[in-house]
C-alpha cells in the first residue's frame, strides 16, 4: 500500500502532497482496518483513492496544460483577474476546500477561457 508521494506524482504547481498523503493515509487505514477484521480484499483502497483523488488528478493536467501553453496561460490569468469568484473558486479547489469537480464543470471552464 503506497500514501502520498509514493503513490502519485503530484505537480508542486498546485501543491496537493500533504492533503494526498494524509488523506491516502486516512484511506489505507480504514481498508486495513476492513480487511482484519473482515477478510476484505485491499482493492477497496485502490477504488477509494481513485473516486477521492480522480478529481484532483484531472484538475492537476488541466492546470499543467495551461502552464505548458503560454497563450492559454496568459487567457487564462487575464480572466482571474477580472473574475474574483473565478479566482477563489479555483484556489479553493487546489486547497481541497471544494471539490476538484466544482472547477472542471464545463460551464466553469468555459468562462475560464471567455
Amino acid at each position: 500500500m503506497l500514501v502520498g508521494d509514493a503513490a502519485d506524482f503530484f505537480d508542486p504547481f498546485t501543491g496537493q502532497g500533504i492533503y494526498s498523503a494524509l488523506r491516502g493515509a486516512e484511506l489505507a487505514a480504514a481498508a486495513v482496518i476492513d480487511t482484519l477484521t473482515t477478510g476484505a480484499s485491499l482493492g477497496a483502497y485502490a477504488r477509494a483513492r481513485r473516486r477521492e483523488f480522480t478529481g484532483k488528478w484531472l484538475l492537476e493536467r488541466v492546470i499543467a496544460l495551461g502552464i505548458g501553453w503560454p497563450a492559454l496561460a496568459e487567457r487564462v490569468v487575464g480572466r482571474l483577474a477580472r473574475r474574483a469568484d473565478l479566482a477563489d473558486l479555483l484556489v479553493r479547489a487546489t486547497g481541497n476546500c471544494v471539490p476538484a469537480r466544482s472547477v472542471l464543470a464545463p460551464h466553469v471552464l468555459a468562462r475560464l477561457l471567455w
